[in-house]
């Protein structure tokens, strides 16, 4: 059984060491910021799909998914996304700590929830696609190191950015991102609807 608890270890015990680590070597200033948005950009978005897939995971590769398949209406998609959500609350904490320190962390943290529902988006488009849990989650993950080492690349389609965010770069980078996520999961949805209704 895969474990449901490795996004928390991720979150409230990786990321803090590495912060502190960063921390210990030059105390509350820009490198400790940059390493926690470096560090959380890296490893949040795609653990945020973590629980949500393993979730679904009866309805893509378990026994029985045909039945499933037909007779679920998108419910696995609603599952996944409750997932999802219960993942960013699990996030809050975290992210209040962050804030005393650095008050420009909550738009850190908006960006970040951008990020999740752009990372939600993809992999539910990746996993209607492909039937393939195991196939999504790789996809997702070379999508992040593409990102984080293309850094450089200037691209909408890559959402790795240690800048440090202003309202401007939510709306004319972040958002128009997160559109391109849902729209194609939208596509992806109605062409598995139509689909159903003719098997």
């Amino acid at each position: 059984k895969i474990p449901t608890y490795i996004p928390l270890v991720v979150y409230y015990i990786l990321l803090p060491i590495l912060n502190y680590i960063e921390f210990r070597k030059y105390g509350i200033g820009y490198e400790l910021y940059n390493n926690i948005v470096t560090f959380a950009q890296i490893f949040i978005p795609l653990f945020s799909t973590w629980n949500g897939m393993i979730n679904i995971k009866d309805h893509i590769e378990g026994h029985g998914r045909e039945v499933l398949y037909i007779n679920n209406k998108n419910h696995d998609l609603c599952v996944f996304f409750i997932s999802a959500t219960i993942n960013v609350i699990c996030l809050l904490p975290l992210f209040t700590i962050y804030s005393v320190l650095f008050k420009n962390m909550i738009f850190e943290c908006i960006r970040l929830m951008l990020f999740i529902l752009f990372f939600c988006s993809l992999a539910t488009s990746v996993v209607i696609l492909t039937n393939s849990l195991a196939l999504t989650f790789s996809i997702l993950f070379l999508y992040t190191i593409f990102s984080v080492f293309g850094d450089n690349i200037n691209s909408l389609f890559l959402y790795f950015n240690t800048d440090i965010v202003n309202v401007h770069i939510i709306l004319y980078n972040n958002i128009p991102l997160v559109l391109i996520g849902v729209l194609l999961m939208c596509i992806v949805i109605t062409i598995r609807k139509r689909k159903r209704k003719y098997t």
